[in-house]
């Protein structure tokens, strides 16, 4: 989008550059006529280095002698003022602007007189000798009006042409890359509410780059993944560091196995350990409970759920265990509730556990960060290292699909006959 946007742009400037363009025919009508400076104008005019400040010429009638272009595409306004003492001053102006300059000037009438004007004309300018050899380019006719807008109809049709032209250009481009879109886009949290903002770029999401930085995990690698990426964004956005952030960790445990951890963040405060769960419906629970349950269709369905308090518990054990210089160091549980789910009651939830949904999850990063005295690491990099190595365990699909038909084994539901 943003490539679309500075194309219009580039576009735009072209047309209307070239709309405003002075050609021959505009400004060569000019020469011979007596003219005045508009005193409320701008000063676009230049002589030499310094500024001419046509304010100090109002109600000053001046001849215009000559006009060019330069190289550069600066207009050049040669110029004759008749003195009191019947001589004459030369001046010469230089503008960048061509079209502001001719806008600025109010043509009284040519230095001739014209044949059915009856006032005598004022005294005729004599012209200089700089003046008087540069040889007069062909007249124009002038036309109907002195405004500048009539000089030349080519010049505003030709712009509404353009017009047109870039008009159809950036439709375009708006139904050729507009259209494109990922069917991965993440849905992300605006000023801690549930409305939805994705950005498109050529076709891929610049979220998901960020979310690059921190794993490669696709959404389709387990349940919950695009649950866990989502959290793994926001975490990135309030400021945590991509290299502190953990995804999809897999611990390995003393009596075989592996504890699987959905998300970790190392911070000042302490490590953060998240469980993630996507769920729909009304959610209760009791922190001293084994089972909490979810309803849906308004008391119709329900199902039991293992307590993730309990689940993340154990996971905090299990990575306390890793390392002695944790023993030291605070750990806090977060479990985050993401899809349309209502948290109705929650009670008994212990101290340093946070039960939060997805629209909040920043203000409890920030409250434990911001309200907890900062951790003590003995060795960061020593923790980073086990962090990554616990990454690296669940690459494998053997140790993935071990660990599955571990917790499968766990619950024993294939052996329930009812």
């Amino acid at each position: 989008m943003k490539k679309i946007l500075l194309l219009i742009t580039v576009f735009m400037l072209a047309s209307i550059s070239f709309a405003a363009e002075i050609t021959d025919e505009n400004y060569q009508w000019y020469i011979g006529k007596r003219i005045e400076f508009n005193p409320k104008a701008s000063d676009p005019y230049k002589i030499g280095r310094k500024t001419f400040d046509n304010k100090k010429y109002s109600g000053v009638v001046l001849t215009v002698a000559d006009i060019e272009q330069d190289k550069k595409g600066n207009l050049i306004i040669f110029l004759t003022q008749a003195l009191e003492n019947g001589k004459t001053k030369e001046i010469k102006i230089k503008a960048k602007a061509p079209q502001a300059v001719l806008q600025n000037i109010i043509v009284i009438e040519d230095v001739k007189p014209q044949k059915k004007e009856v006032k005598s004309p004022a005294p005729k300018p004599v012209a200089s000798s700089q003046a008087a050899n540069r040889t007069t380019p062909l007249q124009h006719p002038a036309p109907a009006s002195n405004n500048i807008n009539n000089i030349d109809d080519s010049s505003e049709s030709s712009f509404f042409i353009w017009f047109i032209v870039i008009g159809f250009i950036v439709a375009f481009f708006v139904f050729i890359y507009g259209g494109r879109r990922n069917d991965k886009k993440m849905s992300i949290e605006v000023v801690n509410t549930r409305s939805t903002k994705v950005r498109t770029y050529w076709g891929r999401t610049d979220d998901e780059k960020l979310i690059e930085t921190v794993t490669t995990r696709s959404t389709n690698s387990h349940t919950g993944a695009s649950a866990e990426r989502d959290l793994v964004l926001k975490l990135l956005k309030t400021g945590i560091p991509a290299e502190m952030i953990f995804h999809d960790l897999y611990l390995e445990k003393p009596s075989g196995g592996f504890r699987q951890i959905d998300v970790i963040a190392v911070t000042d405060a302490g490590i953060i350990v998240f469980e993630v769960k996507d769920y729909n419906g009304w959610i209760f629970g009791n922190g001293k409970h084994s089972q909490w349950t979810q309803v849906l269709a308004y008391g119709k369905q329900k199902h039991r759920f293992y307590n993730p308090v309990m689940q993340n518990h154990w996971h905090v054990t299990a990575l306390q265990k890793q390392l002695k210089q944790f023993a030291k160091v605070p750990f806090y549980s977060v479990i985050v509730f993401f899809g349309d789910c209502e948290l109705k009651d929650i009670t008994f939830i212990p101290k340093g556990t946070f039960i939060v949904t997805e629209g909040r999850i920043v203000e409890v990063v920030d409250r434990i960060i911001s309200t907890n005295v900062a951790g003590y690491y003995i060795n960061k990099d020593e923790v980073i290292r086990v962090l990554k190595t616990a990454v690296k365990n669940g690459n494998t699909e053997e140790t993935q699909n071990k660990h599955i038909e571990k917790v499968k084994d766990m619950l024993g539901k294939d052996r329930i006959f009812r």
